[in-house]
């Protein structure tokens, strides 16, 4: 848990966006292979934050109540839905 008021250096944001299909079938292979990477460079995590229906601009308001210095947004989209089912 974060201390109130402490500083991370990334909250990964992840959200359905536009295709579900998407974002269920990449995310978590995703975070599988990069929260491990990031933890072992010395990063310091947000807990993982899942917005239903959210869109890109969440993203700056999600890191500015976190405290986060970046936030990265895992977000399905509609031009590779195809490719995710």
């Amino acid at each position: 848990m974060l201390a109130a008021g402490s500083e991370v250096d990334l909250v990964i944001v992840i959200s359905d966006g536009l295709s579900a299909i998407a974002t269920m079938s990449q995310a978590a292979p995703t975070l599988r292979s990069l929260v491990p990477m990031l933890a072992s460079n010395g990063w310091r995590l947000a807990p993982l934050v899942v917005v239903k229906h959210g869109r890109v601009a969440i993203q700056d308001e999600v890191g500015s109540l976190l405290n986060a210095k970046m936030s990265l947004m895992l977000l399905g989209g509609t031009s590779r839905t195809r490719l995710a089912r």
